[in-house]
């Protein structure tokens, strides 16, 4: 798992610690668990597993697009001023 220990402190990140931030943090997302909705079981008990967080992994992926997205921005503002 990701480390975001070396995140965390309410520090203000530098813009080029961003890449490796959002990186590890994408990550810590995509290995968050939840318990599953609850099901029951043979002996009429119910019991939950846990199960990978989709809608976490889900907001991993969104910020990796939306990242990608400002960058080809930033990319083209400085191509157009050049």
């Amino acid at each position: 798992m990701s480390d975001m220990s070396k995140w965390v402190g309410g520090r203000t990140l530098a813009p080029e610690e961003e890449p490796e931030y959002l990186k590890d943090l994408c990550a810590y997302l995509r290995k968050q668990q939840v318990l599953s909705e609850p099901i029951k079981n043979e002996d009429g008990m119910m019991t939950c597993e846990i199960v990978d967080d989709e809608v976490a992994a889900h907001v991993a992926d969104i910020i990796e697009e939306l990242y990608g997205r400002i960058e080809k921005l930033e990319y083209e503002l400085r191509e157009a001023k050049a």
